[in-house]
């Protein structure tokens, strides 16, 4: 990848982002050209240029759940299909590139744009309002550091640079990652050091027609996660210097108290609506909090409004108009909700196929013959099982969707409009889209929530001492007033659980029980919001959790009405050894880099 310094060149209006805050696009000369320094004397063009800036952020994906345990793609039963490769044959780097459409190359453009920016800024001439400089900065520092954590989730390593490349390029190498997490922290830490008393300067909320604009929460946000991250095995380097979890609790701490403080605001949405529990209404919410309609103050940031394509793709066919249920649900998914009295389902599995549950014995409320009942709200906010109610502002004895062999909604594994693991997707999809809707009235994804700032403060929490030590963290607000919060591991995932009405962890866990109980409260907190993918490659688990997938056959019996429940296993998958971790660069870039460095970057395995 060769980058080039001096010259921008720009067509007006292409590729320009609608973040109204950088609405004008930029002024061009009668050669389509213009130089870097007369950008940065006017003010239109100052602010094109940091809509550029954003328009290399990569959205959520909601199909790279099935990738993971979440769920089984049946698209898998065509032959050509990617699912098919990654389930039956595994990947090469034509087909992988198809998961990352965006891929290494866009977001160094991203970094590169940023750079830029950061770097003229200070030569700016034009006309500005009071700090209105200072928040545009801040956007670029955020952005940037946005754009290296989205590349170390994916592709592991790079270049780190924080200025625009010339023909030097070949003397750059792959960063440590600890020195990537200090950059995305320093870029965070310049951002959050402007003034944001003033209506222009790098402001805490999303304002009216801003949507997708970088704001202090995000800053917030990227810390928290990326601290984590550093700390995972994953990111962990033998012999070098890396973060600690102390650093990472620190880290996770501030990030916290600042979004729960009076200046943030920010607070978990627990208000049930129209039949949906608070945690299911919450999706159904458009994801900016503006200063008008404040209902959602728990999204910290999403790139759009799109809607993650569920009525489209993962519907149920009973449904008039429906064409498609491409992402089913898993056995997994299912088995990883709790009872309502708090206590697990299933504890592991005795066979390698996951036929086998050892279901836990000190739960008394479970039903193998009714398995749906008494589970977390989450698990009815996610999942269509069967007997679930088709709309659930109804009961669940009005209309339910009939998931059992023979039904219409039952399995059908010779089509893609039928469900192949007993389970269909119901989170984002709302109950009254049909043909002539086409969904439009569905919910939407998130990049970042505050429910995640709670669960990383626990991850970092329990990982430096004990899950039930609790730590405090202040934070001073503009109008001089001190805020603190006081939590432990446990309190912090407690407060994310209460909003379910799930009742609190049991005290005295051994360090093992409770890691595996935190791992399953961001299992079912964030299923289907594109976590799983990642997590599960931080704890380099991926292996013996990826690999078997299992659903459940549901059968009447006439001759009582009863339901009699047969769990079977999908064939493993192939796609689960080491290379899998880190996303390959495609062929193209890596002859572009070993041309001009003679280097090979290409991630292992591939």
């Amino acid at each position: 990848m060769k980058i080039y310094k001096t010259i921008v060149s720009i067509i007006a209006i292409a590729g320009l982002l609608s973040v109204s805050s950088c609405n004008d696009t930029l002024d061009v000369l009668t050669d389509g050209h213009i130089n870097m320094s007369d950008v940065f004397k006017d003010r239109q063009r100052t602010m094109g240029f940091l809509n550029q800036c954003y328009t290399h952020r990569l959205n959520v994906n909601l199909h790279n759940s099935a990738l993971t345990d979440e769920a089984y793609d049946n698209r898998v039963i065509e032959g050509g299909s990617v699912i098919n490769r990654w389930y039956e044959r595994g990947m090469d780097l034509n087909t992988y590139a198809q998961f990352e459409p965006r891929d290494w190359a866009g977001q160094f453009q991203g970094i590169r744009f940023c750079s830029n920016f950061i770097d003229n800024a200070p030569n700016f001439t034009g006309y500005q309002t009071e700090n209105e400089l200072s928040g545009w900065t801040a956007q670029a520092h955020t952005l940037r550091a946005l754009y290296y954590l989205q590349l170390m989730m994916r592709y592991g390593k790079f270049p780190l640079y924080t200025h625009d490349i010339t023909t030097n390029y070949w003397d750059y190498s792959k960063s440590d990652y600890i020195d990537i997490v200090r950059q995305i922290l320093t870029d965070c830490d310049e951002a959050l050091a402007t003034n944001y008393n003033a209506l222009n300067g790098f402001a805490w909320i999303i304002r009216d027609s801003e949507n997708g604009i970088m704001t202090r929460a995000v800053a917030y946000a990227i810390k928290s996660r990326a601290a984590v991250y550093a700390c995972s095995p994953l990111y962990q380097e033998e012999g070098k210097e890396n973060m600690t979890w102390d650093e990472a609790l620190d880290i996770c701490g501030e990030a916290l108290a600042a979004c729960l403080s009076p200046d943030g605001g920010y607070q978990l949405y627990d208000k049930p609506a129209n039949g949906l529990s608070g945690y299911a209404a919450y999706f159904h919410l458009r994801p900016w909090q503006n200063v008008i309609d404040k209902r959602d103050h728990e999204t910290i940031y999403a790139v759009d409004e799109s809607h993650p394509g569920v009525w489209n793709t993962c519907s149920f066919p009973s449904r008039s108009g429906q064409s498609h249920a491409y992402l089913n649900p898993t056995q997994e998914l299912v088995d990883a909700y709790e009872t309502t009295d708090g206590e697990p389902v299933v504890l592991g599995y005795a066979d390698a196929q996951h036929l086998q549950p050892i279901y836990n014995p000190r739960n008394t409320s479970y039903r193998k013959n009714d398995p749906y009942l008494n589970r977390d709200l989450r698990m009815a906010a996610t999942i269509m099982y069967n007997g679930a109610p088709r709309n659930r502002a109804s009961s669940t004895s009005g209309n339910p969707l009939n998931i059992y062999d023979g039904a219409p909604d039952g399995i059908d594994q010779t089509t893609t409009i039928n469900t192949h693991t007993g389970y269909y997707l119901r989170k984002y999809c709302d109950d009254n889209s049909s043909g002539s809707n086409q969904g439009s009235n569905d919910g939407y994804m998130r990049v970042f929530r505050l429910a995640e700032l709670y669960l990383n403060f626990a991850e970092a929490a329990y990982h430096a001492g004990s899950p039930y030590t609790k730590h405090t963290y202040s934070f001073t607000c503009q109008d001089g007033s001190t805020f603190s919060i006081t939590l432990s591991a446990k309190d912090a995932i407690d407060i994310v659980r209460d909003r379910s009405e799930m009742p609190p962890l049991p005290e005295g866990l051994s360090t093992e029980e409770f890691e595996r109980r935190y791992r399953n409260e961001r299992f079912v907190e964030f299923a289907f919001e594109g976590m799983r993918y990642y997590d599960i490659r931080r704890w380099k688990i991926m292996g013996e959790v990826f690999r078997q997938a299992t659903g459940v056959h549901c059968k009447l019996d006439e001759d009582t009405g009863n339901f009699v429940y047969t769990r079977f296993a999908f064939s493993p998958r192939v796609a689960t050894d080491d290379k899998y971790y880190f996303t390959p660069l495609t062929r193209n870039e890596v002859d572009k880099i070993m041309n001009q460095t003679g280097v090979n970057w290409q991630n292992p395995g591939w």
